[in-house]
Parts: C-alpha cells; sequence; structure tokens
C-alpha cells in the first residue's frame, strides 16, 4: 500500500534553513546530510558551538555516542535550570539525530502536530528527546544511549516498534481491505482511507506497542492487527445530527492552531480557541464547519449541548494535591483543560479554594488550580510552565483568574510566560 508520511520536512526546506544559519561548526559529515535534519539543525549548531571549538574537534559514529553519553553524565551531575535543560536536551537530542542520520542509509527528519522525529525506513520512527531523557535519568548514560540506537536500528529493519506495527499493518489491510491505503501514518497513529469512505478513518496502534518491542512471534501481533481492523468495519459516510448532539464536547486549543478556516472555532479568552470535537471513545476528531450547517445547529447550540456532556461527563471529578497549596482537578480523559469552561464547576472550586482563585490549563490533560495567594500562585505558574515546555497538546503557559461567573487575566509579575521555542516543547 502506498504511504505518504505526515509532514516529512522536505529537502527544499532544509536547506533553506541551513542557508540562513551560521555552519561554520557543522562537520563536513553532518553537512553532507544537512537537508535529512530539518529543524535539528539550530539546536544542533547552538550545542556544537557551546562544546566545540572546531569542526574537527567533533567525534562521528561510535566515538561520538561515547562523547555523548560522557557529556549527559557529567550535565545530569550538575544542578541546572530548568531552561538550561531543556535546551541541553535539545541540543544532545539533535546531535544524536545526525549521528544516526549519518549512520543510517534512509533516516531523516519529520514532524507531526509540532512532534519531532526521525523517519527510519520508510516505516519506523525514533524519538531522541526521550533516548536523551532516558539518558539522563540513568546512573550511566552509555548502557541506555546503546539501547536506543539498537531500537532504532531494529525500527528501520521494521523488526521492533512502530516499524514492525507499520509492516504488520500494511500487510492485514492487503488481506483484509485490499480497497484501502494508508495515506499517512506517525508513529502509532495511522491514516487509512477507502474509494467507498467519505474521508479518511485514524487507527491508533499506542497499546500494541509495549508488545511489538517484547513480542518475538510476528503471528500473535498480527492477530491483534486484524482484530482491529475487522472492527472498523465501513465508516458511516456521516453522522447524523442526533449522534453528533450525543458524542460532541469542547475543546481549548491555541489561536495558531487552526489557520485553513475548516475546522470550527471560536475566540474564547487570551489569544486562546474554542473548539468541538466528536469523542468516539478511542479516537476523537474535530468539527467542521461544514458539518455544524448539515446538521443546522448554530455555534451557540452547538456549544451548548458540548457543554452539556462535558458537565455529564465530569461527575465524580477528582481534585488531588500536586503540592501543599496546588491542586490537580480532572477525570485524565482528555478533556480536563476544558472543564473550566464549566460555570458550575469554577462555583464549585470557588467554594473549596475562595473566590475567586488562580487556575492554569497548561496542556489539554491538565487543569490545575490554587487559592488566590502570591505564594500559592508563584508554586502554580512553575507548575504550569514546567507542564506546558514538556506537553504535546500545548495551551497556555500562562496564568489565570477564575470566578464563578468568569474568566480574567492575572496582572501577577511573570503570569504571561512565553518561553523561548525549543524543539523540546514540541517533543
Amino acid at each position: 500500500t502506498a504511504c505518504l508520511v505526515l509532514g516529512i520536512s522536505l529537502p527544499s526546506v532544509a536547506t533553506s534553513n541551513l542557508a540562513t544559519m551560521p555552519t561554520s561548526i557543522l562537520p563536513s559529515w553532518v553537512q553532507a546530510r544537512a537537508h535529512l535534519l530539518g529543524p535539528f539543525l539550530e539546536p544542533l549548531s547552538r550545542f556544537l558551538e557551546r562544546e566545540f571549538d572546531s569542526p574537527s574537534a567533533i567525534p562521528r559514529g561510535a566515538q561520538a555516542l561515547a562523547w555523548l553519553s560522557e557529556t549527559i553524565d557529567a550535565f545530569g551531575g550538575q544542578e541546572q535550570s530548568a531552561q538550561e535543560e531543556v535546551e541541553f536536551i535539545d541540543g544532545s537530542a539533535a546531535f544524536l539525530a545526525a549521528v544516526l542520520v549519518d549512520h543510517m542509509e534512509k533516516a531523516q527528519h519529520v514532524e507531526h502536530e509540532g512532534k519531532h522525529r526521525l523517519l527510519l525506513g520508510n516505516k519506523g520512527f525514533f524519538n531522541p528527546f526521550q533516548a536523551i531523557e532516558a539518558a539522563l535519568d540513568a546512573p550511566s548514560a552509555r548502557p541506555l544511549l546503546v539501547e536506543h540506537v539498537a531500537l532504532a536500528e531494529a525500527e528501520a529493519k521494521e523488526v521492533k516498534g512502530y516499524g514492525r506495527l507499520a509492516r504488520l499493518l500494511d500487510q492485514a489491510l492487503a488481506h483484509l481491505l485490499p480497497d484501502a491505503t494508508v495515506i499517512n501514518r506517525f508513529e502509532s497513529k495511522v491514516w487509512i482511507h477507502s474509494p467507498s469512505w467519505e474521508s479518511p478513518i485514524e487507527l491508533n496502534l499506542d497499546r500494541l506497542y509495549p508488545h511489538s518491542l517484547e513480542e518475538p512471534n510476528d503471528a500473535l501481533l498480527a492477530r491483534a492487527i486484524e482484530s482491529l481492523i475487522r472492527s472498523i468495519g465501513t465508516p458511516q459516510p456521516a453522522i447524523s445530527r442526533l449522534e453528533a448532539l450525543s458524542r460532541i464536547y469542547p475543546r481549548i486549543v491555541k489561536e495558531d492552531f487552526e489557520m485553513s478556516g475548516t475546522l470550527f472555532t471560536q475566540p474564547w479568552f487570551s489569544r486562546l480557541l474554542l473548539c468541538l470535537v466528536l469523542d468516539y471513545g478511542s479516537r476523537f476528531r474535530f468539527v467542521r464547519n461544514d458539518e455544524l450547517h448539515a446538521w443546522e445547529l448554530s455555534p451557540d447550540e452547538a456549544i451548548s449541548a458540548a457543554l452539556s456532556n462535558l458537565a455529564d461527563r465530569s461527575r465524580g471529578l477528582r481534585v488531588e494535591a500536586t503540592s501543599s497549596l496546588v491542586f490537580f482537578c480532572g477525570k485524565r480523559d482528555g478533556f480536563d483543560a476544558s472543564r473550566i469552561l464549566l460555570p458550575e464547576l469554577r462555583e464549585k472550586l470557588s467554594s473549596f479554594l475562595g473566590s475567586p482563585f488562580y487556575f492554569g490549563i497548561p496542556h489539554r490533560d491538565l487543569l490545575l488550580v490554587t487559592p488566590q495567594d502570591d505564594n500559592a500562585a508563584h508554586m502554580l505558574l512553575d507548575q504550569i510552565q514546567s507542564a506546558f515546555l514538556r506537553a504535546p497538546h500545548r495551551i497556555s503557559p500562562s496564568l489565570f483568574i477564575g470566578h464563578p461567573d468568569r474568566i480574567q487575566a492575572t496582572e501577577l509579575p511573570g503570569a504571561s510566560f512565553e518561553p523561548k521555542l525549543t524543539l523540546r516543547r514540541q517533543a
């Protein structure tokens, strides 16, 4: 089956990046394949400039991995600020990516929804940030780096991980749905389309990923994938108004989330947008403007139904302390940040914390709250900004004030934080 990998970096883009940045520190083996590194080039250049005086001093291949292991161990043994740690992870991950691109016959940068990876071979994926973080947390970095590099090689050969799952999925599709085509894939997510379907469907193979690393028998994995494909059946070309009303939920996103105008969005507050999604249990998708028209729903009617569904879903909500003054509020179901939209929840939080209260929504899966106290606010702000830096579904790094009937910005110094853009934020 044919496949177009999502977000693949075109050589022309990477070449442009190379042309506009200092390259004097890049050794010849990096420059030879720089067009395959895309956005990794910028943090790589900064990292190498900090660590080396000249390109000739930069090691390659196995020596590069040995040097990187020692550098990680040395960095991990020192006290570092959060920003220094982020920049180190960015740079060392970019260096690891460059070493792998140099080592492998077919490897290049790919990106999807802000996540930066290496595509290995035709179907394998590698996360260099994860490898560096694991090495930083280990007593010794070298065994962890060796393990991750071995996994990268297995991904490229499609015998472990995402590459293995993709190979088995393509075989199962050829057997069970010969008319279907894989049009996009990124790590565990696969988008499939058939001429008989109105739109593609998305499969998520996340739960099979651990087994792809450990299960020696392809047949067991293949059966699980075939079962998943059989469960797809033939998707309905569209859903009814009644079904949409039962599945619709609100989602808060950044203002730059949707630029095409295809999806329904509405300005909400402080450079954030309100979207709508349809929840299918194991997956969800965003609602398009043309769908609201087809369902004869006004934006207000759709939002009202979404909030009602979210309120019903929020019964039994947990409030857990993350520190002495900061609390997590949610169910860890993908809608926790959106729950701040519910007036009844803000009223209950006001009764619990006092009114008004501070809150943060650093990413889709996190709603943090604290009483309106300066010490508590700064503690909350630290947690918000740390979570924002590491989140794949980022919303806002800022601190807000909640009332039962409204939401407002805060004038607290540092509350409107905008950290330096790094690849790690998009890992």
